[in-house]
């Protein structure tokens, strides 16, 4: 999944440099347990203000994105041969 918009709910538009920035960070910190207040708070929004403008943007929950993208980190590790599901797993799910 990418942050491709699909505006599944009505409202004004969400800037895409604020997405842009959101879909970055979450790119970059897959190995960590990413919280909904510190990326909201790294937009300069509420909790809730944040979730909605995402769901509106994408038509998702912001807590789904994370997920979805380390499901496609781990089957790009599992289509390299060496690469184990043990490995797999631990790189993109085992954060703390």
């Amino acid at each position: 999944m990418n942050c491709d918009r699909h505006w599944a709910i009505e409202g004004p538009p969400v800037p895409d440099r604020q997405l842009m920035l959101f879909c970055r960070y979450i790119n970059e910190h897959l190995e960590r347990d990413i919280k909904l207040a510190d990326l909201a708070q790294l937009l300069g929004m509420s909790k809730f203000h944040f979730s909605r403008m995402f769901k509106r943007a994408i038509g998702r929950a912001p807590c789904q994105y994370p997920i979805q993208q380390r499901i496609e980190g781990a089957k790009l590790l599992l289509k390299q041969k060496e690469r184990s599901i043990k490995e797999a797993r631990s790189r993109l799910f085992d954060y703390r």
